[in-house]
């Protein structure tokens, strides 16, 4: 019975966050094509550079202690309110020390008046980094709240950006307006925490504890920052060696690659508790469910990646406008990041899933690096081309590595899966490419011949989609 609670609680609790994830990836894409649409892409880049700044300073803000509070908190619930009341003094603390040099950084950034503005304006955003105690819930196991908590702060930052950024020159409106929606879901989680859940929260200063948590956490801050640097190192390269608007055209490109990818975080986060459980109890399960994951994603992201080459030219005059119509090449190379990051969804979640984490943490370290390199070398003088394809380079870099290391903890044969889903994209290339209707009727078309090719050639079979129904559960 504790078993089957367990997975059901685990079911519940991913169902809640995959569908607040959706929806707020949504929002959160309509938010950026209305933004970009108006403030125009001069100014978009200087938001987009400051936001991706902002993210390494709120990394030093929380200090990594958002995942040892969570843990420590799964484990046992009496200590939850003395954990709260340490790590927010910590991370208040700590935040003071991130907002002043953030404000150091702007000063001496080297960037233009608006956009060193800009950037002290997002110091006020750190502080919604730390009382943002998500970490709280997920410990609690309440991730209902969870998910509330990003619709809710992404409904109204959406809202607030329809009204009030109404011109080009309403930009620097844009990090005022996210503290305000940011404020919005604190204000929901802190009422759950001191009206429902009971919680008393008195700030406390308890050194022996915090010299234990800062311990743990630290390591983990420093995954957290080559994790960052990962996806979004080059958007700051850029920022301080090209214009703003070198930075806009890649961010509006990079944007339409971030809604594919949010589907990959949605299912690594789904597969990670069936992974830990199949390795300690099925080696047979795990590599059927490694194998059809990554037959799933070969069949998703493929006919995308050519769909995307071929139409990426209409796909940004509908989203954007004529002014982001240099987006269209770094697009056409990004979407590989895209088919790379679909190809390796499974690899860095099972390393993770089943104790080997130093592994997955090295490839990230390795490839973090050399792309820092290339990222100093090729920006210079391919601008954001260069960017582009060390983005692309990195993701290829990264799956072929992970892909071996998992192939000790599972049995993977993707050279089996990848031919069909090409072969049926070539034709649907053909087809969309000669028949000049409108975007959508083109997209319609494809999938129609896509999926109907994919059937004709059985790519699935009925018994697979049973065993995995019957077979890959949490009992």
């Amino acid at each position: 019975m504790k078993k089957q609670s367990i997975g059901k609680s685990i079911l519940y609790n991913t169902f809640y966050l995959m569908i607040a994830e959706i929806i707020v990836r949504i929002i959160t894409f309509l938010t950026v094509a209305y933004l970009a649409r108006i403030v125009g892409v001069s100014h978009f880049g200087r938001l987009e550079f400051s936001f991706a700044v902002l993210s390494y300073f709120s990394i030093f803000a929380i200090l990594g202690l958002n995942t040892i509070g969570n843990k420590e908190i799964s484990i046992d619930r009496e200590k939850s309110s003395v954990l709260l009341s340490n790590i927010l003094v910590i991370q208040f603390l700590s935040a003071v020390v991130s907002g002043g040099l953030f404000f150091l950084f702007s000063l001496y950034s080297g960037k233009d008046e608006a956009t060193r503005l800009l950037l002290t304006l997002q110091i006020l955003n750190i502080l919604g980094t730390v009382f943002g105690i998500e970490w709280f819930f997920i410990g609690m196991k309440e991730m209902i709240h969870v998910g509330i908590n990003r619709v809710v702060r992404q409904i109204i930052y959406f809202l607030a950006i329809i009204i009030f950024v109404r011109s080009a020159s309403d930009f620097m409106l844009v990090p005022l307006l996210y503290f305000a929606a940011s404020f919005g879901g604190i204000f929901y989680l802190w009422f759950v925490l001191l009206h429902q859940e009971k919680i008393r929260f008195k700030p406390q200063l308890d050194f022996l504890m915090w010299k234990d948590l800062l311990k743990q956490s630290l390591p983990i801050m420093g995954s957290y920052l080559l994790t960052k640097a990962y996806y979004n190192i080059d958007i700051v390269f850029l920022g301080l060696i090209k214009t703003d608007e070198q930075v806009g055209l890649y961010s509006g490109a990079y944007k339409i690659i971030n809604l594919l990818m949010g589907v990959k975080l949605i299912m690594s986060g789904v597969l990670f508790p069936f992974l830990s459980q199949l390795y300690n109890e099925s080696q047979e399960k795990l590599n059927y469910l490694v194998n059809f994951t990554e037959k799933m994603s070969f069949v998703v992201i493929i006919p995308i990646t050519f769909g995307v080459i071929i139409l990426a030219k209409e796909i940004v005059k509908f989203i954007y406008h004529s002014g982001f119509q240099e987006a269209v090449s770094p697009l056409r190379i990004l979407i590989f990041v895209a088919a790379f990051e679909f190809f390796n969804m499974i690899f860095p979640t099972l390393l993770n899933a089943t104790g080997k984490q130093k592994s997955y943490l090295k490839v990230v370290a390795v490839v973090n690096i050399v792309s820092i390199v290339l990222y100093l070398i090729l920006i210079p003088k391919f601008e954001m081309y260069g960017a582009a394809i060390v983005s692309a380079g990195s993701s290829l870099i990264s799956f072929l590595w992970c892909y071996f290391e998992a192939k000790k903890v599972a049995r993977v044969d993707l050279e089996r899966y990848i031919f069909i889903p090409v072969l049926a994209s070539i034709v649907m290339s053909i087809a969309i490419i000669n028949i000049l209707w409108s975007l959508f009727a083109r997209i319609m078309l494809g999938a129609v011949i896509y999926f109907v090719l994919i059937f004709i050639f059985r790519y699935f079979s009925l018994s697979e989609f049973l065993f995995i129904k019957k077979k890959i559960q949490i009992r």
